[in-house]
């Protein structure tokens, strides 16, 4: 990966700093991702939260329950990842689209 070949090129002291950034880098990103997907599911069913949407305590709940069904998937490993893979991928052309409809469209009522 890119850890590899910096390392390689670059030498040892410089590539651990470099994929110390990189690590940081995921987890950071990781993080911003899911309070994201909670701040998302927050705004598209604000009726359907167990605390009241917006409060800290329901997007720590909510971004609980989200990092462990990503947990759980990670455990069960990529064999049947990949035959969900078409789910996910419907699911994404799904808000793509509402995405571009809701901006030509517009907010009924």
């Amino acid at each position: 990966g890119n850890y590899y070949l910096i390392s390689r090129s670059l030498g040892p002291a410089l590539g651990a700093s470099v994929g110390l950034c990189f690590f940081m880098a995921n987890a950071l990103g990781a993080a911003m991702y899911l309070i994201g997907t909670v701040e998302a599911f927050e705004m598209a069913t604000p009726a359907n939260q167990l605390f009241p949407a917006g409060t800290t305590n329901n997007v720590r709940f909510t971004g609980l329950i989200i990092l462990a069904v990503a947990l759980v998937l990670n455990f069960i490993g990529l064999k049947y990842v990949t035959k969900v893979s078409a789910v996910f991928l419907v699911v994404m052309l799904l808000s793509i689209v509402c995405m571009y409809l809701g901006a030509f469209v517009g907010p009924f009522g």
